[in-house]
């Protein structure tokens, strides 16, 4: 992946020197080129596929630009608005737990590993009809095509001034399409909890099939799979015109099988699980959201990764990337490769966990969290309760625990705090009611 980033790096620098395409955009306020121009270089196809905006090169992030295609031949190249923020995973959201048919038995939540299986069992365990309103969905478009013409506008960069954009025949894939009685949805499908994305990947699409004179709405729905968790979230465009009018909707959440805990269980596990030090060489987690923490695991069971690496796949910046592989080291499930290696790899109970049935990862993980005393006493206090303590509370645990987390004067054991609490409604989001 680092070498494939140095090749685009080398390219686009070029592309720039030769062009002088931060003086002509300065100039016209954009810059058109064309794929032959781009392939002298390196092949068209990987050097504008950008999903998030930490995958710019640094010739794009340091001129603020961002590049569209435009047709089946050109590039737009301009200092556009080209990426929006997901809203924050919330764990307090109920997860809706639905079936396989029993008739599908080659597929299974233990089995997905791409997007377009993920999709299938989302559509055979009819959670796209759930969370879409719909009896029936037939499965129509999946796949590269040609757009249609239409033309938007687009801000810049800073958020203040807009420009116009004429397409046609550009480019546009999309995993999947659905239509029912009331709508026609474009689904992009995603195995990584990544913090933004490129609005295009779902405005083209929009674009294209609004453009088909349909006697109903065209709806734009994002799909992630991670962590036996399937994370829909639906966008829509309050102007059809506008590239940066994406809003969001609604999201939700649903797991393929029962609920894997109970009240109960969990007590039983915090009875059994016993107790290791706190690691001397390892941060106190400071990682937020959990199933980014389990996600970045499931991409480590694939293969090593630099901390590059995770800044592209999830849009982090390496501060970013620093929480979340300590998050997975201070669990003992990730650490350096060879011990001092710059690539992250899964620990021996990291692929011991990677081997697991989906329906026992979670349970894994919450086995690794009550081994540090902190998440012990933070989840006693909460079973007692039926509520998570707050921040304050949990502050005062940390205190008790793990003294030497940081200045008690500063804001340190506040976020730790925060990281305890999220973490803590993650477990109790796995309970059924």
């Amino acid at each position: 992946m680092k070498s494939a980033l140095g090749k685009t790096e080398i390219a686009w620098n070029a592309l720039f020197d030769k062009y002088d395409i931060v003086k002509r955009v300065g100039k016209y306020g954009r810059f058109r080129i064309s794929a032959d121009k781009i392939r002298a270089f390196r092949e068209p196809r990987l050097m504008a596929k950008f999903d998030h905006r930490k995958n710019l090169p640094e010739a794009f992030r340091d001129s603020g630009f961002g590049i569209l295609p435009v047709s089946r031949g050109d590039y737009l190249i301009g200092p556009f608005k080209l990426f929006a923020t997901h809203p924050k995973l919330d764990d307090t959201v109920p997860i809706s737990h639905v079936s396989l048919p029993s008739a599908v038995e080659s597929i299974s939540p233990d089995s997905i590993t791409s997007e377009a299986v993920a999709l299938n069992c989302a559509w055979d365990s009819r959670i796209l009809h759930d969370f879409l309103g719909e009896d029936n969905l037939y499965p129509t478009h999946s796949g590269r095509m040609g757009s249609n013409k239409f033309s938007f506008r687009i801000q810049d960069e800073e958020g203040g001034r807009t420009s116009s954009v004429m397409v046609n025949g550009a480019q546009i894939e999309i995993d999947a399409a659905y239509e029912g009685a009331g709508s026609v949805t474009i689904i992009e499908a995603k195995m990584d909890l990544a913090e933004d994305f490129i609005v295009r990947q779902l405005y083209y699409p929009y674009r294209h099939f609004s453009s088909l004179a349909l006697s109903k709405p065209v709806r734009t729905l994002y799909v992630t799979y991670s962590g036996g968790v399937f994370y829909l979230t639906e966008y829509a465009f309050e102007d059809r015109t506008n590239y940066n009018s994406v809003s969001l909707v609604k999201s939700g959440r649903y797991a393929i099988g029962c609920p894997v805990l109970s009240i109960a269980q969990l007590q039983e596990m915090l009875d059994a699980t016993a107790v290791e030090a706190e690691p001397d060489d390892i941060p106190f987690p400071q990682a937020d959201t959990f199933a980014r923490v389990q996600n970045l695991c499931e991409r480590l069971a694939t293969g090593p990764m630099s901390k590059e690496d995770i800044e592209e796949c999830y849009g982090f910046d390496i501060r970013q990337a620093d929480y979340y592989y300590n998050a997975a080291a201070y669990l003992g499930l990730a650490g350096r490769e060879g011990g001092r290696g710059t690539k992250v790899v899964l620990t021996s109970k990291g692929r011991e966990w990677a081997k697991l049935p989906v329906s026992r990862r979670n349970l894994y993980m919450v086995r690794r969290m009550l081994c540090h005393e902190p998440f012990r006493q933070v989840l006693r206090l909460t079973l007692l309760r039926r509520a998570v303590p707050d921040k304050s509370e949990i502050r005062d645990v940390l205190l008790r625990t793990n003294p030497g987390i940081g200045d008690v004067r500063k804001n340190t054991y506040n976020r730790r705090a925060s990281t305890v609490r999220l973490w803590t409604q993650w477990i109790m989001s796995l309970v059924g009611g």
